[in-house]
């Protein structure tokens, strides 16, 4: 931990404080922004090393996810041995923390959600074959080793296999964990958002598809669509740069 006021503005330096989290010689980043990486008493983290904003290389031996403990001076404590971690979230109550780990054949994207404020997860998965990208949900499970899909205890619900050739990206919930919002390709067509309700039994799949918005979106890394609900669930909100430049939408209208 190191303080540094040089990169405070000089109007602020009597009111604010930066502290630089890690200072190894290999890059070290915070979680991509959308997982759920904080204790619910706010005082510690996952970050992560040997990574960059967006990720990391799933063969570098040198990865892990590190605890940040706010209350002890930010320190920083290895949580991870396995090589190709990635999609960390913790729980609403601070209890766990899932992670998945890469293999030959599926990998997270690294998009996650909580399934409102239940104990099940949600994440984006891609394949290779076949060439798809589900949406999974499952549950935290004690950490045996990388087992993967044979974890003794673990539960796993493919979402998405009513559909197709199932091709989705980035997706929420609403706060009672019962409507799903998503982005989907075909990209070279510029994308669709996707309504859907989450089972009421868990073992079901996402029932109801409803696409509510062609976007029209160019799909560059900077013009995501990235949907989202409102907490009700009773309005999505999407980016789009179908007009040129980058702009924020709203859809509504469904009962």
């Amino acid at each position: 931990m190191k303080i540094r006021p040089d990169l405070i503005p000089e109007t602020e330096r009597n009111n604010l404080e930066v502290i630089q989290l890690t200072d190894e010689a290999i890059p070290s980043s915070h979680i991509y922004m959308e997982a759920q990486i904080f204790t619910p008493d706010s005082q510690r983290l996952i970050i992560h090393r040997s990574a960059h904003p967006h990720g990391s290389d799933p063969k570098d031996p040198e990865h892990q996810f590190l605890v940040c403990n706010l209350e002890d001076h930010c320190s920083l404590t290895p949580i991870t041995t396995e090589l190709g971690t990635t999609g960390p979230s913790i729980s609403p109550d601070g209890e766990w923390l899932y992670y998945f780990v890469r293999d030959g054949n599926e990998f997270c994207q690294g998009h996650q959600c909580w399934q409102g404020q239940s104990d099940i997860a949600i994440t984006s998965t891609s394949t290779r074959e076949p060439a798809e990208r589900q949406l999974i949900a499952g549950r935290a499970a004690d950490h045996i080793g990388d087992e993967g899909i044979n974890t003794p205890g673990g539960w796993r619900n493919d979402l998405s296999r009513s559909f197709d050739a199932p091709d989705f990206c980035h997706f929420a919930t609403d706060i009672d964990g019962k409507r799903l919002i998503t982005d989907a390709g075909p990209i070279d067509a510029g994308g669709a958002v996707w309504l859907f309700d989450l089972p009421e039994e868990e073992e079901d799949a996402l029932a109801n598809a409803r696409k509510v918005a062609d976007p029209g979106s160019s799909w560059q890394k900077h013009t995501h669509i990235h949907p989202f609900l409102s907490p009700d669930g009773q309005s999505g909100f999407f980016n789009s740069d179908e007009n040129g430049i980058l702009q924020a939408y709203m859809v509504r209208g469904w009962s």
